[in-house]
């Protein structure tokens, strides 16, 4: 997506961003927020702390962003991708994406994402920097896009990449040679059983 075209975002476009902190420093990651117009930040850290960022505190970032005149909302206990109920895990720790998928306090949150994303400029924000290592893009990103929201990547300058970009650079449309792929998160969230 272009400047002019990320300039031209409007009211009603239906487009979601998403950014992973890392380890940027809350000025470059001000910066990045600037260059999109984005007004509203949607945490989605099921635990919102940064032991080695700690200015990305939950409380820390919701100041800043206050001061910025951007709008913070944790949506975290609903999107986030470490949920606490043992039922979204399998037996080697992995989180299940499909029956989280499933919850009603899940769509109830992505629905409200979707309300606000169609007002002002709204971004989801988690630890991770690449897209495709991060619940954004496997379980929320893949949620948004079948409900026809163009969601767009936001990396660590600023360019974005869309969610059909980031599939195809990964080569996920290609079709599984032996069983079927489940849907779930990429490494354990949770230790595995005894």
């Amino acid at each position: 997506m272009s400047v002019n075209q990320r300039a031209s975002l409007r009211q009603g476009e239906r487009v979601v961003h998403t950014l992973g902190h890392a380890h940027h420093s809350l000025d470059h990651f001000f910066s990045v927020l600037g260059q999109h117009g984005i007004e509203l930040l949607v945490d989605v850290r099921s635990r919102p702390g940064a032991k080695h960022a700690p200015h990305f505190n939950r409380r820390r970032l919701e100041g800043e962003l206050t001061g910025r005149s951007i709008d913070y909302l944790w949506l975290g206990n609903h999107l986030g991708g470490r949920p606490d109920d043992d039922r979204f895990y399998d037996a080697h720790g992995y989180a299940l994406y499909k029956p989280i998928s499933e919850q009603e306090w899940f769509m109830k949150a992505i629905g409200k994402v979707e309300y606000e994303a169609e007002r002002r400029p709204t971004v989801l924000v988690c630890l991770e920097e690449e897209p495709e290592r991060c619940h954004r893009y496997h379980l929320l990103g893949k949620v948004l896009v079948e409900r026809e929201l163009e969601v767009a990547h936001v990396r660590r300058d600023g360019s974005t990449e869309s969610h059909d970009q980031v599939f195809e650079r990964l080569g996920e449309g290609q079709i599984p040679l032996i069983g079927e792929t489940v849907w779930k998160s990429l490494t354990p969230q949770r230790d595995a059983g005894p």
